[in-house]
């Protein structure tokens, strides 16, 4: 599978007839599906970091012009925040007030969303801050597809979600969304990780579903970023000069290489980078910083990615940024050069 340097990175996926009584029974949502063009599109909103004390209302409206700004530009089929929608830390009881101000204005626009938490959102002092309070909140919502995940492995949102064919027979694609935690991965110091639980309850899944061309989203790196940017080609952008993934590698990149169904993983966390590449075949992503709670100053936006059904029953999936000003970029093309990145950071 090449990079292919061309306006958009290209993946295609072979669509495999399947539906899962089970799986739709399980989630009672009108289902999500490719429209009668053949078309889904996904917007990936990461780091909004919305809160009030320290970095203080004005970024968080400057936030919401961004998310309103992106959406009204690029019309999605399903917005994924993937992680850090609110500064927990610096908010004190009304967590879910400020969850609500994130996701307002795709109420306004009815827009289907569903998230992934990161290792800020559930910090809050206080009532209502728990991951399982924000869940709770973000469930009530009727345009919202999160769900939460099985009780008995660590973190709350780890979930899959079918998108399907144009009539509703076959799913098309699955989505893996995972927690992954927010420090000291299986009590390694530095960031969390998806803990070796959660990546057994994946292959579990993969195993139900394996003929069905997969992609994941979560929130924290993993240390195969590192090895994707040393070795091979990226497009993007490394504004932090380092990745902050776990310590402790859990397995995960294995198990997707493994089980041969996630062709696509993008994530958030480091505000500067935004580089898309291939690393075995499988091609791993960040978003872009999309909010103005959190560190850096780098232009807003969000990564896109369009998903097409062809003729030939295969998806074809397109990705680029979009800015808050309504540039579209896909940043420079990076060759592994010295000084390489090496480890994770902590």
């Amino acid at each position: 599978m090449k990079l292919k340097c061309y306006s958009t990175l290209v993946v295609v996926w072979l669509i495999v007839e399947c539906l899962s009584a089970s799986l739709a029974s399980s989630f009672e949502k009108v289902p999500l599906s490719f429209d009668n063009n053949g078309m889904f599109r996904i917007v990936q909103i990461t780091d909004g970091e919305g809160e009030d004390v320290w970095w203080g209302p004005v970024q968080d409206i400057n936030s919401t012009r961004v998310i309103r700004n992106i959406l009204t530009q690029e019309k999605p089929n399903l917005v994924v925040f993937t992680g850090d929608v609110i500064t927990g830390n610096n908010i004190i009881d009304n967590a879910t007030d400020y969850w609500g101000q994130a996701i307002s204005t795709l109420v306004e626009l009815n827009i289907p969303w569903c998230i992934v938490f990161g290792n800020h959102d559930d910090l809050a002092s206080g009532v209502n801050g728990t991951r399982q309070d924000l869940m709770a909140f973000d469930t009530s919502h009727n345009l919202s597809y999160s769900q939460f995940g099985p009780s008995n492995i660590s973190g709350v949102s780890n979930y899959l979600l079918p998108i399907y064919t144009p009539d509703l027979k076959n799913i098309a694609t699955m989505i893996y969304l995972l927690d992954s935690g927010d420090s000291d991965c299986m009590g390694v110091d530095g960031w969390g990780c998806v803990a070796t639980d959660q990546v057994e309850w994946y292959i579990s899944q993969a195993k139900l579903y394996s003929s069905i061309p997969s992609i994941s989203f979560f929130h924290i790196p993993l240390p195969e970023y590192v090895s994707l940017y040393d070795q091979n080609s990226t497009m993007g952008y490394l504004n932090d000069s380092e990745i902050a993934c776990p310590s402790f590698n859990t397995g995960l990149f294995d198990a997707f290489k493994t089980s041969g169904d996630v062709k696509l993983v993008s994530v958030g966390h480091n505000h500067g980078n935004d580089f898309c590449g291939f690393y075995s075949d499988i091609q791993l992503c960040f978003g872009r910083h999309s909010g103005y709670g959190g560190y850096g100053d780098w232009a807003r936006g969000a990564r896109v990615f369009d998903l097409f059904l062809d003729d030939q029953n295969e998806v074809h999936i397109k990705t680029w940024i979009r800015y808050e000003d309504g540039r579209v970029d896909e940043g420079p093309v990076h060759e592994p050069q010295p000084p390489f990145l090496g480890q994770c950071s902590l």
